[in-house]
């Protein structure tokens, strides 16, 4: 029997496309996942109790991923129910108000936790609000307990929420029988200039000149929401899990000969968003609760500090830095942007003047541009005014994200990638007072020739230096090139990226 879950919780991940694809897209790609999952290719789905787990792993692999979905948003904060913790191991192995032993290594049927999760009471059956356990998860933890429960002794103090199994499941298919919408993808330029995209529970890197796959690595979960990759291609970042029930960030060390995929933090849902500090010290990383996550790394192979954030009342739906890393930019679907200072997260300016979500965000020359779901593209003065400078109508109607490179920026519309320049110029200005003529500096959104993919439905577009590449709904790359006078874009090549 083919992987039918990965069919129906793609069902889920629909929802998410809406924030950010046309009604094409989203049916493109639910199309895409529903006929690849269907097809063959994807593996089997197993029997986790069929598979020997070593004694002291069946923490990790089986019961901590149960106990952080089910029990660690009532007993895993500050203000914990009954008296009784989940936050760690530690906390999990003490008694609660009830003052009866939760659990009794090698016997179940001393342990409250294991009574309560089994309980035909109401009253007393765990989680409260919720479906109970299945019996392959009470079954898990049973056999747990029976066994010891023993746990690794570096995930004794580790947080239940941030503990991973050893081994993810492999989702991807070993060939795509189907198109699949290119829907996020990243390059690298510094080098020969490479692309990475998401595929379905992995991301793919190709080679832009001969359109040669270069690597395939499994993510967490399946689904893909935003790829990034730091301007000193030092790592990558990654959004994965399953749309809806539990997310994950993970980084791959791009100098590393190495293919593993790290976790760096778990995330509640998919994250819209993801952006890198010039100096790639520094990512953001946008959530659906409004929630902004900021990452600090002291050493490129080191964990980051994480600090969190809470700028807006809905979804962050766009980040940006500036060029000189001064300000950040954030978008969202409260139908505001808002301007910082990147030092200590100061607030310079709201934009509040959107009549809609607000999905994408740049900078150019220092100046913060948005795009809201009207399709008014907007270029604001870099000071605590909140002044629109420059406006143009008519761009796409959906929360598109916005690239940009120079003094350019680019969103996805249809088959065409549509483009905007700012052109600064000086006007007169009168004169001064000792009769002399006055300048002003005049800056002014102009739009310029569209990019166009020739028969095809573009879902994603990215620039980065003088490369432009676009993913299409049938698993198509498309690059283009800026000229030596950065002024002309040059097409330069198309391939079919899929296995």
């Amino acid at each position: 029997m083919q992987n039918v879950y990965c069919w129906l919780s793609t069902r889920i991940l629909l929802a998410h496309r809406i924030a950010c694809s046309s009604r094409i897209q989203q049916l493109a790609y639910g199309i895409a996942i529903a006929l690849n999952s269907l097809n063959l290719g994807l593996p089997q789905e197993t029997n986790s109790s069929s598979t020997e787990i070593p004694k002291d792993e069946l923490f990790r692999n089986e019961v901590a991923p149960i106990l952080s979905k089910h029990c660690f948003p009532c007993h895993g904060g500050e203000g914990i129910e009954g008296g009784y913790s989940v936050a760690n191991f530690e906390m999990l192995m003490r008694a609660g108000d009830s003052e009866r032993p939760a659990i009794v290594p090698g016997h179940p049927e001393k342990s409250e936790l294991l009574r309560r999760l089994q309980s035909a009471d109401p009253d007393e059956r765990m989680p409260p609000e919720s479906s109970a356990l299945d019996s392959k998860q009470v079954e898990a933890v049973t056999r747990w307990i029976q066994a010891g429960a023993l746990v690794p002794k570096e995930l004794e103090q580790t947080r239940m929420n941030e503990i991973w199994p050893l081994e993810s499941q492999r989702f991807w298919p070993t060939h795509y029988a189907h198109p699949f919408p290119i829907q996020c993808i990243a390059l690298n330029v510094l080098k020969r200039p490479s692309v990475w995209f998401a595929g379905y529970g992995e991301i793919l890197q190709f080679d832009l000149y001969e359109g040669k796959l270069l690597r395939r690595l499994a993510t967490y979960g399946p689904h893909i929401s935003c790829i990034a990759s730091d301007p000193k291609e030092q790592r990558l970042l990654i959004s994965c899990g399953i749309a809806g029930e539990s997310a994950a960030l993970q980084q791959l060390h791009l100098d590393s000969p190495s293919d593993n995929l790290e976790m760096v933090t778990p995330l509640g849902d998919l994250s819209p968003a993801i952006a890198f500090s010039p100096d790639s010290r520094q990512a953001l990383i946008a959530t659906q609760a409004g929630e902004m996550l900021h990452l600090n790394w002291n050493s490129i192979h080191l964990s980051p500090e994480i600090s969190r954030y809470s700028p807006h009342a809905d979804s962050i739906l766009a980040l940006a830095w500036s060029s000189d890393q001064s300000n950040i930019l954030t978008a969202s679907r409260d139908r505001t942007a808002r301007l910082y200072r990147a030092s200590g997260l100061e607030t310079i300016a709201n934009f509040d003047r959107h009549e809609r979500a607000v999905g994408g965000t740049a900078f150019i020359q220092g100046h913060p541009v948005t795009l809201d779901e009207n399709g008014r593209l907007r270029l604001w003065a870099n000071d605590e005014s909140g002044r629109v400078i420059s406006e143009l109508s008519g761009w796409p109607h959906f929360l598109q994200p916005l690239s940009s490179s120079g003094n350019s920026v680019f969103v996805v519309a249809g088959s065409d990638i549509e483009s905007a320049n700012l052109d600064i110029s000086q006007a007169d200005d009168g004169k001064d007072e000792a009769g002399q003529p006055k300048k002003k500096t005049v800056m002014r959104l102009t739009s310029r020739p569209p990019l166009i993919a020739q028969d095809a439905e573009l879902t994603s577009v990215a620039a980065l230096g003088s490369c432009i590449v676009a993913g299409d709904s049938t698993g198509n790359v498309w690059y283009w090139e800026f000229d030596q006078n950065g002024e002309e874009l040059i097409f330069r090549n198309t391939f079919y990226a899929l296995p």
